[in-house]
């Protein structure tokens, strides 16, 4: 499993153990501090859901059909390169048709494909593959040199703003592994910061477009969610608000309830090592060394543990009925950021983003879906993404003018 990962997270919190685990944990858990989950709501997120907020509205006045695919990935890796690295790539300036055309996203696009196709293929197939250096795992190696060539130029640029004194003080996780770590060394840095930007961007991206297609299923949802806008933010709705502020997300509990059903019903699978023989609870022996991939989607649709409409899009199952709060459920329950010691460190920050982006979008505009919502289905890959650009309408509504 390590030899098929490798690749990929090199050395990074995902792949790592033992005391290198131990490590990358401590180091990143300093960028998801609530003090810096504030900064980089007041500053990246809110800049990049403006910026794709502008974007829609000149499709809206248009009159144009867009791929929403295709922008909220841009939007992510924006946000998660600017977090990261601390360079803004700025793909959501670009053409709305366009894909992205940065050597370094692209080369990212590459790995998240390769990876789906390591997963998808037996291992002898993609080590032939690897040895005769043919067809993905080609392309492989090319991105892999493009990542290498982008983290170093990036770390050449941070050391020398730090020697002329023109560092602007912002912290992004480059710059904070090579100060807790000492090091600049390029392959220590490089596998740090792309585990945050492949475990993220993507992921975010792809729960976002479920989201979009989940209000386009449920209208009612949507009127619920809006009414909650008019109610708590009303700013928001009469254009006056831009962004949500850090602590105005707090009081919007059915926009979380929203995100959270979204996350639960579409997932990525996980995969592990026993690191010991160990018996499950129904009695499944798991010998040392054995492979185990959890289906977190089946496990979402498990009626013994969800009721009987497990298998539905219901946000109210998030909402206290007494409080009207976002009820507490255990991550061992609701599992898409994993559980345990492993759990995803950007949970949080993931949560407020897409919290972000969907306040602001759905603030403004109808989003309409050109297919029937119902028939939109998943591509067969490692994270589930929406099948096909998911291209929709854009129409400002009222109250936003």
């Amino acid at each position: 499993m390590r030899e098929l990962f490798y690749a990929f997270f090199g050395d990074g919190i995902i792949g790592a153990d033992g005391d290198k685990w131990v490590k990358q944990r401590r180091t990143a858990s300093l960028m998801f501090t609530a003090r810096t989950l504030r900064e980089v709501v007041d500053t990246v997120s809110k800049e990049k859901s403006l910026q794709l907020r502008d974007v829609l509205a000149e499709c809206a006045k248009q009159g144009r059909v867009v791929s929403m695919k295709s922008l909220l990935t841009k939007l992510s890796g924006d946000i998660f390169t600017k977090i990261g690295f601390g360079v803004d790539l700025n793909n959501l300036a670009g053409d709305v048709d366009s894909e992205m055309d940065h050597p370094f996203m692209e080369a990212v696009e590459v790995y998240t494909e390769v990876l789906g196709a390591r997963l998808l293929s037996p291992t002898w197939m993609w080590k032939l593959k690897r040895l005769l250096n043919v067809g993905d795992e080609r392309a492989l190696k090319h991105a892999n040199k493009v990542v290498h060539d982008f983290t170093h130029e990036v770390m050449r640029k941070s050391l020398e703003k730090k020697a002329d004194g023109s560092a602007n003080g912002r912290k992004d996780l480059l710059n904070l592994f090579m100060e807790v770590n000492d090091t600049t060394d390029v392959q220590v840095v490089r596998d740090s910061v792309m585990n945050f930007l492949l475990a993220g961007s993507e992921t975010t991206s792809f729960s976002l477009a479920w989201v979009i297609v989940n209000l386009n299923r449920y209208p009612d949802v949507l009127a619920k969610l809006r009414a909650e806008f008019r109610d708590k933010l009303p700013g928001l709705m009469t254009g006056e608000i831009d962004v949500p502020t850090f602590e105005d997300l707090q009081n919007l509990p059915y926009l979380e309830a929203v995100v959270r059903e979204s996350l639960r019903l579409y997932v990525t699978a996980v995969n592990r090592i026993a690191n010991q023989s160990t018996t499950l609870s129904d009695g499944t022996f798991v010998p040392l060394g054995c492979g185990v991939m959890v289906s977190l989607y089946a496990a979402a649709r498990m009626k013994g543990v969800w009721g009987e409409d497990a298998g539905e899009y219901k946000p109210e199952r998030w909402i206290d009925p007494e409080t009207g709060k976002v009820k507490h459920v255990s991550s061992f329950k609701f599992i898409s950021f994993i559980a345990g010691p492993r759990q995803c460190i950007g949970m949080r920050f993931a949560l407020l983003q897409m919290r972000i982006a969907i306040a602001v979008l759905f603030s403004r505009f109808d989003l309409k879906t050109v297919d029937d919502p119902f028939e939109i289905t998943y591509d067969i890959a490692f994270t589930l993404p929406v099948k096909g650009p998911l291209n929709v309408s854009v129409h400002e509504i009222a109250s936003a003018r």
